[in-house]
């Protein structure tokens, strides 16, 4: 909970990105949730960061959580804490830049253990 009340004002434009391809997945299974209904929490800089989540979608009390990373190590599933994990690379500022394919497939995902913890078959 304290992490969910120091988020920032503005979610970040991939944070928005995200949300809609969430919500437009989960509708192409016929679970029609409007993009604002799914808050997406930032956990970077907490005690949940450093146990491997970076941020994470809460829908109707099912959370799933998500683990950004540039290292191709912590691709191995020993080392992935996270229900999913993003990959990306760096830009020249430091912002992490993904791919669309890799936006697609963690939509995919988050989309798919929203509908598995919901109880509802796809």
């Amino acid at each position: 909970e304290w992490v969910k009340s120091v988020q920032p004002d503005v979610p970040t434009s991939f944070i928005v990105d995200l949300r809609k391809r969430v919500a437009t997945q989960l509708a192409y299974e016929g679970l029609k949730i409007p993009a604002h209904a799914l808050p997406f929490y930032t956990a970077l800089g907490t005690s949940i960061d450093k146990s491997g989540v970076d941020f994470f979608v809460e829908y109707r009390g099912h959370i799933v959580t998500i683990d950004a990373t540039m290292s191709a190590a912590k691709t191995e599933a020993s080392y992935v804490k996270a229900d999913v994990l993003l990959s990306g690379d760096l830009d020249d500022q430091g912002v992490l830049l993904i791919e669309e394919v890799e936006r697609n497939r963690v939509a995919r995902e988050i989309a798919a253990r929203l509908i598995a913890a919901l109880g509802l078959k796809r």
